[in-house]
């Protein structure tokens, strides 16, 4: 992954640097990011973060708890859609204040979210929103799912509206929305209270 780092990136833009190993929180930092860029660029460095493989909620708290993620920044998760939990972590916690969701692969993998307000994947009223859905029952109140569903229909509806290409056809385009909504809907179905409280007794180990 170094050499192709190299071999593409580089070679377009020279100035990129690479690191071999996994992404945690004492590699990805705010302060390891100030010192390596300087103050003032660092405070405009996280425009764009692209984040590949992460496969579940812990995982995201391990990969991204040490950063600022700060307003305008475009966070692109590559495996969303594969992530049961992470579909869920996303809609429970962060769609109601942090992330709108700005470009699905439709029925796919992918999915990017533009951050509405400057926040720490580890900060306080996260956690606290993991531990208020922990002490919900699931089976007896559907209010949190169906608001989860609710968002990500208009979320989904907003997206497939911004499709222009005359080249697809309507029918097409709904097909593919509609086989996402479907997926992306069970996820958040197939929840309950452990789903939270494996996440906010366990899942969050590196706060910063």
């Amino acid at each position: 992954f170094v050499q192709l780092w190299k071999d593409t990136v580089q070679h377009v833009y020279e100035p990129a640097l690479a690191e071999q190993g996994y992404i945690n929180t004492s590699q990805l930092n705010d302060a390891r990011l100030q010192r390596q860029y300087g103050t003032a660029k660092f405070n405009i460095s996280l425009q764009l973060l692209v984040v590949d493989t992460v496969k579940s909620a812990k995982l995201l708290h391990q990969h991204l708890g040490g950063l600022t993620l700060r307003v305008g920044t475009v966070l692109f998760l590559m495996d969303y859609q594969r992530s049961k939990d992470l579909v869920q972590q996303i809609y429970g916690c962060f769609r109601r204040k942090y992330l709108l969701p700005v470009y699905v692969s439709w029925n796919n993998e992918h999915m990017a979210f533009v951050v509405m307000e400057t926040f720490r994947v580890n900060q306080a009223d996260i956690l606290s929103c993991y531990q208020r859905l922990a002490a919900v029952d699931f089976r007896r109140d559907r209010r949190h799912k169906d608001m989860m569903k609710a968002r990500l229909k208009q979320d989904l509806v907003f997206l497939s509206g911004l499709t222009t290409d005359a080249t697809i056809h309507e029918m097409y385009r709904v097909g593919l929305r509609d086989r996402t909504m479907k997926s992306l809907s069970d996820f958040i179905e197939d929840q309950d209270e452990w789903t939270w409280r494996i996440l906010y007794g366990k899942g969050v180990n590196n706060r910063r």
